[in-house]
């Protein structure tokens, strides 16, 4: 049975959009990501249940929290298959694929780094606020991640566009400085 058999027949003034996306995988997603924003800004919140924190780890036990995360992976999982697959059907190759992944793969690094290190920016070496690194790092990913072109003719400013956001990545990460506990000067935190 196609869509139009399916459709009611006072819904035949409607145009139905057909898009070819699962709709359960991308609530999922959705309700996922949403999710993983608010427990991360739990922390910070004093008083709150035991249950609304992760569990500590030398402690036995699960929360909620603690099951957001393999919620994203389990989504992602269902996910990738399905782009990958549509990918090889609208022809790419899977040289470009492995691309585009890497790319994807290289993106949320970058944004993890960025989000990571935020709080821990040392305004006095560096010259510029916590608030205005973010600020400064989102745009660059996003301009080298996010500008897609629209048109052929738009592919000089999607280059130069692209090319901004990672020049402006490159000389945040080349400024940042923290400060560690023991009150030396430290570049980018990769530790949890």
């Amino acid at each position: 049975m196609n869509i139009r058999e399916a459709a009611p027949a006072n819904m035949s003034a409607r145009t139905v959009v057909v898009t070819g996306r699962i709709a359960s995988i991308d609530i999922f997603r959705g309700l996922t990501v949403l999710m993983m924003v608010f427990v991360d800004n739990l922390d910070f919140v004093k008083g709150l249940p035991w249950w609304t924190y992760h569990v500590p780890r030398q402690t036995n036990g699960l929360t909620y929290v603690d099951m957001v995360f393999p919620a994203f992976l389990f989504v992602m999982g269902m996910s990738i298959p399905l782009a990958v697959e549509r990918r090889i059907a609208e022809g790419e190759s899977r040289g470009k694929i492995w691309l585009h992944i890497l790319a994807r793969s290289l993106g949320l690094v970058a944004l993890g780094l960025f989000i990571a290190n935020g709080p821990q920016v040392d305004p006095q070496q560096m010259g510029i606020s916590a608030v205005w690194w973010d600020l400064l790092g989102f745009a660059g990913i996003a301009l080298f991640w996010g500008v897609h072109p629209s048109s052929p003719a738009d592919k000089r400013i999607h280059r130069i566009l692209k090319y901004s956001g990672l020049l402006l990545l490159a000389v945040l990460a080349v400024v940042f400085r923290r400060t560690t506990p023991d009150g030396r000067a430290a570049w980018l935190d990769f530790s949890d």
